[in-house]
């Protein structure tokens, strides 16, 4: 007889004032309004962010007019299985890339690079260096029908791009992209994703904390081992 056991990975960036961003993107800041929990008084925040802060899914009506916002989108979209892929050591995440790591029928990739070391920087992002995924990469994802592509860095194209090519492919096949998530300790394979947005009613995008489920089997003492 076995039970199972289930290991939470938090794959989210924290939220913080230094955080790495977006060029423009307007940063976090938390305003306390009332500072103390004392004589029955109740601690209160005001917070304000770029939609496009740390871990978020972005809706396609981010580049196209009149396309599903993040309150359109199923919500069955972000809870389910996933699979992370290792892309690690290569600058551009290709089409020939990924079909070297890409392997069986899935609905949500997750492709892990160089970038999550990146994601501990601070303030506006760079020429950094970061990998990117390019036109094929993203055209492959909208042939094979994916519902979500997450990737391990702020932004799926190079920062500073004018054209954002992945973004256009990739919204335009009506996938969710997942930004921001740090797969720095997730090994390769199948996980359960849970990266449910905010609901934003209108908005294109949205924050979300993101996290990977991986079940382990044991074998009961004394149990037969099936």
């Amino acid at each position: 007889m076995k039970r199972f056991e289930r290991e939470i990975i938090d794959i989210s960036m924290p939220i913080y004032e230094q955080m790495l961003r977006y060029p423009a993107d307007t940063p976090f800041c938390r305003r306390l309004d009332n500072e103390t929990a004392e004589d029955n008084g109740a601690v209160v925040s005001t917070i304000t962010l770029s939609a496009h802060l740390g871990t978020h899914i972005d809706a396609p009506s981010h580049y196209f007019a009149g396309a599903a916002g993040i309150d359109e989108l199923d919500a069955g979209v972000f809870v389910g299985r996933a699979r992370v892929v290792d892309c690690r050591g290569y600058g551009v995440i290709t089409a020939e890339v990924l079909e070297r790591v890409w392997l069986g029928e899935v609905e949500r990739l997750l492709i892990k690079s160089d970038n999550s070391r990146l994601l501990a920087g601070s303030g506006e992002a760079g020429q950094d260096g970061a990998a990117y995924i390019d036109e094929s990469a993203a055209q492959l994802c909208a042939e094979r029908k994916l519902r979500l592509v997450g990737f391990d860095y702020i932004s799926v194209d190079p920062v500073g791009s004018e054209k954002q090519i992945a973004h256009r492919v990739l919204l335009g096949g009506g996938m969710a992209i997942l930004e921001g998530i740090d797969l720095s300790a997730v090994e390769p394979g199948e996980y359960e994703l849970s990266c449910l947005p905010v609901l934003l009613r209108g908005c294109e995008a949205a924050p979300c904390r993101a996290v990977l489920i991986k079940t382990k089997g044991q074998s009961e003492p004394g149990g037969k081992q099936c």
